[in-house]
């Protein structure tokens, strides 16, 4: 009796687990979307939202707006596609001038046809490390994922050029550059502090004012350092036009270096060429001291040692000279403007010339030797903007003996310049 009884038992726990079994695999599991269906969402999603901006523009739409867009981007699809195929894929986002701004390590997103509540997101890659066990020993793990961020800007700015700066122990400075509505240049600077990008001042305390506010221009990054290439503001004639003088050119356009530190960006020369550069030291150096045998021997034609006389720079004057390079130049041609003070200024081409050795053993040698020396109004500009770098960065022209080692020239200059037509 008891054994039918378990068997029975045991029956019905069969038929029990067998139809459980068929009702699970019975049901229908719901499909996942794929990933062309996911960008439909996100599309429908998004012009929505670029639909409510563009009817009712307000800080609130717009921060509609961009919460969509950044979980856009946060998505699997759009985490690892470059900005060319997200535009290609969003439509919509033309219609507020979506433009994506290559920032080394990431892209900054830019919206040019939004006036006021005008933001940018930060999109690149953040490190997290996490600790895993392998066996009996720990590993650290660091993984990269997706950084997204909003970041507020001026309503009267433009964004030109962005650069992600990464450092030691974690350290993140986003640096924006761009220019005002009024064509004068704007620059701003972001460090990461607990996972977000804050505005930071302090990097751009040492730059002199009248480069921001009295100048236009533009810049752009050469490395973590950044080439301003600025020009003076237009102003009205001078009222004493009867006063004779050498025409002055209408607009010219200088380069500056501001060169990265670790208290912030300092005003420093651009990159020089030493060689040219000591040729033009010792010319200045031995009409300095009136030898006049050495400055022949850095000219290529002895009749340009009337033109220095000329303007009055001669064994007599005692003021200092400052030099800057000048950047549009012809081809293998080096040009520098000497300031002296004066009523004119000198500018002087340096060239390399091929030296024939005397016997086909020696192989051939370069020399670098003055072409040419031209007479220049003095700039203004130039002599103000002179006066606002920094002493220690000045390229003063000391004097030095003839046979003194290359150490001990001048090995840069505080200024690069170009002179455009009017």
């Amino acid at each position: 009796m008891q054994e039918r009884f378990f068997l029975g038992f045991v029956i019905i726990l069969i038929n029990v687990f067998l139809f459980t079994s068929v009702n699970v695999c019975a049901i229908e599991k719901a499909p996942e979307k794929t990933i062309e269906e996911v960008q439909n969402l996100n599309n429908e999603t998004l012009v929505k939202a670029v639909n409510n901006y563009m009817q009712t523009p307000s800080s609130d739409t717009f921060r509609e707006f961009t919460k969509t867009f950044r979980n856009i981007l946060l998505s699997s699809p759009n985490t690892k596609l470059p900005a060319a195929a997200i535009l290609a894929n969003y439509p919509s986002l033309s219609q507020i001038g979506t433009k994506a701004i290559d920032i080394s390590g990431g892209r900054l997103w830019v919206f040019t046809k939004v006036g006021d509540n005008h933001e940018a997101i930060v999109q690149c890659l953040d490190t997290k490390s996490r600790v895993i066990k392998v066996g009996r020993r720990k590993k650290v793990v660091h993984d990269q994922v997706s950084h997204i961020e909003s970041i507020g800007l001026p309503n009267a700015v433009v964004i030109r050029e962005g650069k992600l700066i990464n450092g030691k122990d974690g350290f993140r400075l986003l640096v924006l550059a761009g220019d005002k509505t009024n064509g004068t240049i704007w620059l701003k600077a972001y460090r990461m502090i607990d996972g977000h990008f804050k505005e930071s001042s302090q990097y751009f305390a040492s730059v002199p004012s009248f480069l921001l506010d009295d100048v236009s221009g533009w810049v752009s990054f050469h490395g973590n350092d950044l080439i301003c290439t600025v020009s003076p503001m237009k102003s009205s004639p001078a009222s004493n036009a009867s006063v004779a003088s050498l025409p002055e050119s209408e607009r010219s356009t200088y380069k500056f270096c501001l060169r990265i530190s670790q208290a912030g960006y300092v005003l420093e020369s651009g990159i020089v060429d030493v060689a040219p550069y000591s040729v033009l030291c010792q010319f200045v150096q031995a009409i300095k001291q009136g030898r006049a045998d050495i400055a022949k021997a850095h000219v290529i034609d002895s009749k340009l040692m009337s033109i220095p006389k000329y303007i009055g720079l001669n064994a007599n004057y005692s003021h200092n000279y400052k030099v800057t390079q000048m950047a549009a130049s012809p081809s293998g041609t080096y040009r520098y403007r000497l300031l002296t003070g004066l009523k004119d200024d000198l500018i002087i081409d340096v060239v390399s010339i091929k030296s024939i050795p005397a016997n086909k053993i020696e192989p051939f040698r370069y020399d670098w030797l003055i072409k040419a020396i031209f007479v220049a109004p003095a700039d203004k500009f130039l002599q103000t903007i002179a006066e606002n770098l920094p002493q220690a960065n000045l390229a003063v022209v000391e004097l030095h003996d003839a046979n003194s080692s290359h150490e001990s020239r001048p090995q840069a200059v505080s200024v690069k310049t170009i002179k455009t037509q009017p």
